[in-house]
């Protein structure tokens, strides 16, 4: 999941850097994004039941106890936040996108047989 998030700040654009620009296309960050999502599942959600039924078997409850299952549930909770976030921002920008290329095409590209004024 490390080289996934590393890749994510390669395309984000932070600091307005060349460096962190990387050119993704929407598909490609689609897949990250959802493959992001599937890991949270496979990996923390797995980990937080584990964690769970430990505490079941353990006789004796004190609040480190607690902890570890408090924790993962609070990485599940912030791994899908981040990603639904990360996949809004994107798909609100695709849109700016596209409604700026509609503005601008009858700028660049005027009908045939249309003369400038």
């Amino acid at each position: 999941r490390a080289s996934l998030d590393i890749l994510l700040i390669f395309q984000s654009g932070v600091f307005n850097l060349d460096l962190f620009d990387a050119p993704f296309s929407i598909r490609t960050k689609r897949r990250l994004t959802f493959v992001g999502l599937l890991g949270n599942f496979v990996e923390d959600i797995p980990q937080f039941v584990i964690q769970c039924l430990v505490i079941k078997q353990v006789s004796m409850y004190m609040p480190l106890t607690w902890a570890a299952p408090a924790t993962s549930l609070l990485a599940i909770i912030f791994g899908i936040v981040r990603r639904t976030i990360f996949y809004g921002i994107h798909r609100v920008k695709r849109a700016e996108s596209v409604a700026m290329k509609k503005l601008a095409a009858p700028l660049i590209d005027p009908p045939e047989g249309e003369i400038w004024k």
